[in-house]
């Protein structure tokens, strides 16, 4: 259903929600026309001040010290343009309280992971915090393939393509959107996809908007009212659904009720459910 795309021609598709027949799922694939690795310049103009969070200087057993070192980083250390931050982002920075991390993500957060790819991280929590702060993951083998101090500075301090919000055109009721916040796309990404909830009953014109080598780039689409004579196999609902538990899952304690709730109603696998396959032997 979402093949065969090319730059600057976005497809979607919508659903009828089975439980509620005024509203409709809708999915939006599109690609934007993201900037060659090899073509992107560096912002060499402006210095670059970093604040180094070692996984060590946060992971103490006082909590209480932990959490305020994360408070006081404004104010402690005010002139820093980014965070550098070595982390699995486990047990250092393991707070569920989202305005409490909030604090890392005014400046860009670069998480830097040194596990390797068998051991377990918190990719949603560091998706989070990457995404809000227009920072960056580096994982081991990127350690390994920029050697030297200068390649990885280069590598961070180059512009980035993101997705930054959705405008709704006219006058359409259009809720529940993932991503909902915005995001770092990665360069010579396949795609981006978009999806939401929207009434069944009429089309929305909307607006997707990204930045794109530090310029805006605004794709204007149409997304139609629903067929009624089509079939509905689905997939829709549970492609918006795991886009929503990919968000919920970076605060899974705080998110519990609702992950466990999604994963009943759309029948998922979740952090809090598991899967029970039932067998007859001949």
């Amino acid at each position: 259903m979402l093949k065969n795309l090319t730059p600057r021609q976005p497809i979607h598709s919508v659903e009828i929600d089975p439980d509620d027949h005024s509203q409709t799922y809708f999915a939006l694939c599109y690609v934007p026309p993201l900037s060659q690795t090899n073509n992107i310049v560096p912002n060499s103009q402006n210095s670059m001040s970093i604040c180094i969070l070692w996984y060590a200087t946060l992971n103490r057993a006082n909590l209480e010290n932990r959490n305020h070192e994360i408070t006081t980083l404004s104010t402690t250390i005010p002139n820093a343009t980014h965070y550098f931050l070595f982390s699995d982002c486990l047990s250092a920075i393991g707070n569920d309280e989202p305005t409490l991390l909030n604090n890392l993500t005014p400046k860009p957060t670069w998480i830097f992971n040194a596990n390797s790819v068998h051991k377990q991280s918190n990719f949603p929590l560091i998706n989070y915090l990457t995404n809000l702060s227009g920072g960056g993951y580096i994982s081991r083998e990127k350690i390994m393939t920029l050697d030297n101090t200068s390649d990885i500075v280069q590598w961070i301090d180059r512009p980035q393509t993101r997705y930054l919000n959705m405008n709704i055109i006219n006058d359409v009721n259009v809720y529940d959107i993932y991503p909902s916040h915005s995001i770092t796309l990665t360069p010579n990404t396949e795609r981006f996809i978009f999806v939401g909830k929207k009434s069944s009953s009429t089309s929305a014109n909307i607006a997707v908007i990204f930045i794109i080598s530090n310029q805006i780039h605004r794709k204007e689409l149409k997304i139609d009212k629903v067929d009624s004579t089509s079939e509905n196999y689905g997939l829709l609902r549970r492609l918006y659904a795991k886009q929503m538990l990919s968000e919920l899952s970076a605060f899974p304690e705080k998110n519990k009720k609702r992950i466990l709730d999604i994963g009943l109603k759309y029948s998922l696998v979740s952090d809090f459910t598991s899967i029970l396959v039932l067998e007859t032997l001949q």
